[in-house]
C-alpha cells in the first residue's frame, strides 16, 4: 500500500481517523511546510504478534499453580463449558 501524504495540521485534526487507517495497514508521509518530516507506518505483523504473545505469557506466569491433580484441567473445562456440551 502506498503512503499517503498529509500535513501536520491534518494529522493533528484527524488523529483518530489516521490511527484507525494505520491499524488497517495504511502508511502516511507527514509534511511540515511542504517538507517531509516523518513517516507513520504500521508495525510489522510478526513483531506485533510476538510482542503480544510474550506479554500474554508474562502476564499468565504468576497465575500458574500446581495442584498435583492430573485431571484438574478436565474438571475446569466441565465447569466452564457445562452448558456447551
Amino acid at each position: 500500500m502506498q503512503s499517503k501524504t498529509i500535513g501536520m495540521r491534518e494529522l493533528r485534526h484527524q488523529l483518530a481517523r489516521i490511527a484507525r487507517a494505520v491499524e488497517q495497514g495504511q502508511s502516511f508521509l507527514v509534511t511540515i511546510h511542504n517538507k517531509t518530516a516523518f513517516r507513520i507506518v504500521p508495525p510489522k505483523k510478526h513483531e506485533r504478534d510476538r510482542k503480544i504473545g510474550k506479554r500474554l505469557v508474562d502476564e499468565f506466569k504468576p497465575l500458574q499453580f500446581k495442584s498435583g491433580n492430573k485431571h484438574l484441567s478436565q474438571k475446569i473445562d466441565e465447569i466452564v463449558y457445562y452448558d456447551r456440551r
